[in-house]
């Protein structure tokens, strides 16, 4: 797979027929690491094995598969769409509390790095856009998600990585 990933929501009717996908970032890497089931979000210190807050279940539901008939994306199972807002309230319910907290210690960690002052300055910019960014593509997610809830009863996520 490529290093970058970009994040699209499929909306589908009963019969699992797609109707509409909707594109949530054209690149968030922190959002797909949530979603090839890693237990730490790429970019940010924000590991999500601190609490159970998602069953394995939910895990393999919003979870990416490689999909042999398209090179380079990734999609999960088909999910209901209710069921999909409810996972995805819960995964901003359980980072919003933990984002300020991590980017204050990965702030503290650039400012002791052992380089110029214009450099620290650079990642730490950077850094903090990686947060922005993060919660930025979820939110956007969950409003695709609860718009999605109102008129298609089932939705894919898919990956497409480049």
């Amino acid at each position: 797979m490529g290093v970058d990933v970009g994040i699209k929501i499929k909306m589908l009717d009963e019969s699992n027929v797609p109707q509409i996908e909707i594109e949530v970032s054209d690149q968030d890497n922190s959002l797909g690491s949530i979603l090839d089931g890693s237990s730490e979000i790429r970019y940010l210190s924000v590991n999500l094995n601190d609490e159970k807050f998602l069953t394995q279940e939910e895990l393999e539901k919003i979870k990416l598969y490689y999909d042999p008939e398209q090179e380079m994306v990734m999609t999960s199972n088909i999910l209901d769409s209710n069921e999909a807002v409810r996972i995805f309230d819960k995964i901003f319910r359980f980072t919003y509390r933990r984002l300020s907290n991590s980017l204050e210690k990965d702030i503290e960690k650039i400012n002791g790095f052992q380089i110029d002052e214009e450099n620290k300055s650079s990642r730490r910019k950077s850094q903090i856009s990686e947060y922005i960014g993060f919660e930025y593509s979820l939110g956007v997610t969950i409003g695709i998600l609860k718009s999605a809830a109102k008129i298609y009863p089932k939705v894919q996520i898919i990956g497409e990585y480049y």
